[in-house]
């Protein structure tokens, strides 16, 4: 049998910013919210839209999903699998539970919960407000998150690598890249300075 892949990162503080700094990170895809008024079988939402196009004028509206408690699911095996985003047969691991990324507990929440991204809502981007937003994800853990993304939502199936490289092209071009700059995207100009 091959060793178990690994999809998501191993501590709470892989995955998200510090509390302390939080306000340093301009809201980005993947982030958490709780708002004042959500669906009332929402623990609280994540954001799916392109990071870059949060910021763009014309758009007024952010496509989220649903974040639910581990136990809503229903039994062990069920969280298992969205704990580890795989399962093992006949010795070859296989994408599981594909339409869920798997959230640990954030600040005082002591429970994982998970995205389901079946669960899919627009709301109005004036609702996301920094003092609604919950955690924040890290540079790596919003790579975790556009991998797990791309493979529900296009079945490509791209390597934590492949998914940091194509992250860090764009970042790096990026002059006007708002809050900390990941340390493996350092800026840099068209001529490749």
């Amino acid at each position: 049998m091959q060793a178990e892949p690994k999809w998501y990162l191993g501590s709470r503080d892989d995955y998200y910013a510090p509390s302390r700094n939080r306000s340093a990170y301009p809201i980005r895809q993947g982030d958490i919210f709780v708002l004042p008024e959500m669906p009332p079988t929402w623990s609280a939402l994540q954001v799916v839209h392109p990071t870059c196009e949060l910021s763009k004028p014309a758009v007024r509206e952010i496509q989220v999903v649903k974040v639910e408690p581990f136990s809503g699911l229903s039994d062990d095996h069920q969280r298992s699998l969205v704990a580890a985003g795989l399962s093992e047969k006949s010795g070859a691991w296989r994408i599981a539970m594909a339409h869920t990324f798997f959230l640990r507990p954030w600040g005082r929440v002591r429970d994982p919960h998970y995205a389901n991204f079946r669960e899919i809502a627009l709301i109005s981007r004036d609702n996301l407000r920094a003092e609604h937003r919950v955690a924040a994800l890290t540079h790596d853990c919003r790579v975790t998150f556009i991998r797990r993304w791309l493979y529900f939502r296009f079945r490509i199936l791209l390597s934590f690598d492949e998914v940091r490289n194509l992250e860090a092209a764009r970042i790096s071009m990026d002059p006007t890249f708002e809050g900390p700059r990941p340390p493996w995207a350092p800026l840099r100009t068209r001529s490749g300075d």
